[in-house]
């Protein structure tokens, strides 16, 4: 059985959802939100496919990416730190859910999502029976640079892993 990181009810914030600024029309508001979930959804794909300069670059140049204890800030820290994780060896599956997107402004907007990682060696056949590796939650703050969508910050918080 998965152990759980901590108690369900612990450091769990009962995030609301925020009401779009009234300056924004309902088009403007899904645009941004379209365009922060595609992000997102880059960041699962550049991860998954071993593109750690991709990755990094859906990071303003001051974004900050809290992972296990480590902040890594800016787009070439996050990248050296997606450079090989795997060492080439794994294949990743990073399969999101349940994200929320709240638009705070014409160049902010902030998100959570469900992230489930799966892990394979492949070096090793495919197995007839997978788990996840870990479950956890994003918590994302975007922001519009001049470029387009970026990350201002990301923060893995995890919720369930394998069990040692």
């Amino acid at each position: 059985m998965p152990a759980l990181a901590r108690p369900r009810h612990e450091n769990r914030s009962r995030r609301r959802a925020i009401n779009p600024p009234a300056n924004l029309s309902p088009t403007q508001i899904a645009e941004i939100r379209g365009a922060c979930e595609r992000v997102a959804l880059d960041y699962s794909y550049y991860a998954d496919n071993a593109r750690p300069a991709d990755l990094g670059a859906l990071f303003a140049e001051d974004g900050e990416f809290h992972l296990f204890g480590q902040v890594h800030i800016g787009p070439a820290a996050v990248a050296k730190a997606m450079n090989g994780a795997s060492g080439g060896d794994i294949i990743t599956v990073h399969a999101i859910s349940n994200h929320r997107i709240d638009v705070i402004s014409e160049r902010e907007a902030r998100s959570s999502a469900y992230v489930t990682l799966f892990l394979a060696d492949k070096s090793v056949p495919p197995q007839s029976a997978i788990a996840p590796f870990i479950v956890g939650v994003y918590h994302d703050t975007y922001v519009r640079t001049t470029a387009d969508w970026r990350l201002a910050k990301r923060v893995f918080e995890p919720l369930i892993t394998t069990a040692s």
